[in-house]
């Protein structure tokens, strides 16, 4: 009898263990990307390289965004290298708690120094953009604001419109494989700088505005849950220029890694309480 009912508890611990592996079944596209809706805080680092025929531009992200709360943190370092020998660095670093965006910018064009340090309110934020977006409530550009700084929502779109060609499992995670061909216009993003003479803003906006044709090839990296772990991508796009109507070849290589959690650097204090 002993036997019997040990045998009955093997084959049920093993029924119940064999259930277990057929209910984890590979990510979908529609559950990664709820996954993506349902993340609150989380934090990237994002390196990107995009070679245009004049100038190699690099790109290094380091921001972390928690979106109930409407808060963010973003380091940024630009580095464009021309072939005419020319050499431009950015670095800015912000921080928005809510309610107040502090930001301090370098710039290195050639040896010439500048940096600069503002405290921006609200009042402020929404008194600079509300002449971009007229139609919009407050509350909507403080929405544009944070999703300016949100990069999964970036990854959503991405991955909304790719068509995906392989799924692999890697250990606990899987691997998606996927390619996007796409078209549309792009212009300069008002939400990530700080405008205050808008005839200038709109005028640049205007030289820079273009329509590009890109073709993407790349590999999300997801966990079980179907959360996003890392991105790696390849592009190469035509850009026409439609104030001068130039038309360029560009190609890009970028990888973004995320992590699930929130914590403030260092100089985030130094930041706030500097003095602009």
């Amino acid at each position: 009898m002993k036997k019997l009912l040990g045998l009955i508890v093997t084959v049920i611990l093993i029924m119940g263990f064999s259930g277990c592996l057929q209910s984890s079944k590979p990510p979908t596209k529609e559950t990664i990307l709820q996954a993506i809706d349902n993340v609150d805080t989380y934090t990237y680092e994002k390196k990107m390289i995009m070679k245009y025929p004049s100038l190699t531009r690099e790109v290094y992200i380091y921001s972390g965004i928690k979106r109930k709360e409407k808060q963010f943190f973003e380091l940024l370092e630009i580095k464009a290298t021309y072939t005419d020998g020319r050499l431009y660095k950015t670095r800015m670093l912000e921080y928005f708690d809510g309610s107040k965006n502090y930001v301090r910018m370098e710039t290195n064009q050639n040896g010439k120094l500048q940096n600069g340090t503002w405290v921006f309110t609200l009042s402020d934020l929404y008194k600079t953009y509300e002449q971009y977006y007229p139609g919009l409530t407050k509350e909507e550009i403080l929405d544009k604001f944070i999703e300016s700084r949100d990069e999964l929502l970036n990854v959503k779109d991405i991955l909304s419109d790719a068509n995906i060609t392989e799924i692999k499992k890697q250990g606990s995670h899987y691997e998606i494989h996927f390619v996007l061909s796409k078209q549309y216009i792009s212009t300069p993003s008002i939400m990530q700088s700080y405008p205050e003479n808008a005839s200038e803003i709109q005028d640049y906006i205007n030289i820079m505005r273009k329509f590009v044709r890109e073709n993407i090839a790349g590999v999300l990296l997801v966990d079980k849950n179907g959360r996003p772990l890392l991105l790696t991508m390849k592009s190469n796009a035509k850009i026409t220029y439609l104030y001068s109507n130039e038309t360029i070849s560009a190609t890009g290589e970028y990888t973004i890694r995320f992590t699930y959690e929130y914590k403030l650097p260092e100089w985030v204090k130094e930041l706030k309480g500097a003095k602009g």
